[in-house]
């Protein structure tokens, strides 16, 4: 079960500013347009989990209180397939977290009217192979849809690969290392703040390869786990109109633009670093309680995400298993999982590790 409250900011900006102007309807404003003050939203998130065996299923929603509000959920399914085969299958529907808009929906300053809160909904399978316990390899896939309120639709595939190694391992500790390679598509580019886009990074190409690696220890009641991904990416958006999702809106600003002002959003092309890291921290207060710190940051394209956490983790059950620190299983490779909350705790999906015959602590 998980509760919390969120409260948000992304600033204000200042009349007649270049940033005022890519908002909202403001580019319709011929110049004119208003200042507004740091923008503050707060909510109340409520959510949901149930893990056993290899099922694991969610509910909950994006913060009530917010300009926005959606449904959210998944469930995930492992399917051991024999001879170190495994196949994983997921079907989801997750807040798309890369910006206010994006996550929680904006009111616009000029019309008083609200859009945004895209959520992403769809599946993805994911086929693993490990020959033996110390390297493996996997493929993946996935398809889904986003939409928001007054947010023009759109359309996501991806597809991934990569290796991992056990490269080092004693008593307590281990680390893996491995290769990864990412594609990327979207039907749209909707990563700007006008009337009808997302605010969302959405190329319509994205190529990455990384190296990724893994060090997971344990001294004791105090366990740790740090990942680690660096590599190199290329992306290209199309271009975009500035109201994507109103014909008339767009109509009028070509009708009304001045000689040598857009009237649409450019397409680039990009290519550069990218990576992230992330850790997490955990002491066992006892056989239920665990006292944790977590946190994040990772750059893919244009966006760059930091987040971190405290937290508290108490079963209930009194089964001889455990759970390992929090970021566990985090992919490295997606620039942006879902609330950070809801990601970072892998939204009700842990990975149980066993205790040994007659122990009272887990170990790797």
């Amino acid at each position: 079960v998980q509760a919390g409250s969120v409260s948000l900011s992304n600033g204000g900006f200042g009349a007649n500013s270049v940033t005022a102007a890519q908002f909202g309807s403001n580019p319709l404003a011929g110049g004119t347009t208003t200042r507004r003050a740091n923008n503050w939203v707060t909510g109340a998130s409520l959510g949901l989990g149930y893990a056993r065996d290899n099922l694991r299923v969610d509910i909950g929603a994006t913060p009530l209180g917010m300009p926005i509000t959606n449904v959210l959920g998944g469930a995930e399914l492992a399917i051991p397939m024999g001879g170190g085969l495994s196949l994983n299958l997921r079907a989801e529907r997750r807040a798309v977290t890369e910006s206010m808009l994006s996550y929680a929906g904006e009111r616009d300053t000029r019309t008083g009217r609200s859009w945004g809160g895209v959520t992403r909904t769809g599946v993805r399978a994911q086929l693993s192979y490990a020959p033996s316990e110390r390297f493996g390899f996997y493929g993946s896939g996935a398809w889904a849809v986003e939409r928001g309120t007054h947010v023009a639709p759109n359309a996501m595939v991806q597809f991934g690969g990569g290796a991992y190694l056990k490269a080092w391992q004693s008593e307590g500790q281990e680390v893996t290392v491995g290769p990864d390679v990412g594609y990327t598509h979207h039907d749209r580019n909707l990563g700007n703040f006008t009337y009808g886009q997302g605010g969302y990074f959405s190329p319509q190409a994205m190529v990455s390869t990384s190296m990724q690696a893994s060090w997971r220890a344990q001294w004791g009641d105090l366990s740790t786990n740090l990942q680690a991904s660096v590599g190199w990416q290329r992306f290209n958006t199309h271009s975009s109109a500035i109201f994507p999702n109103d014909p008339a809106m767009q109509a009028q600003l070509q009708a009304s633009a001045t000689p040598g002002t857009a009237t649409r959003y450019a397409a680039q092309s990009q290519s550069g670093v990218m990576g992230g890291v992330a850790g997490t921290m955990e002491y066992a207060l006892d056989s239920a309680l665990r006292l944790g710190v977590s946190g994040r940051y990772s750059r893919a394209g244009n966006y760059n995400e930091a987040a971190g956490l405290m937290y508290l983790r108490w079963r209930l059950d009194k089964t001889a298993k455990d759970l390992p620190p929090a970021l566990a299983g985090m992919p490295t490779r997606h620039p942006a999982p879902s609330w950070p909350l809801a990601s970072t705790l892998q939204n009700g999906a842990p990975e149980p590790v066993r205790l040994q015959p007659g122990a009272e602590r887990p170990t790797w």
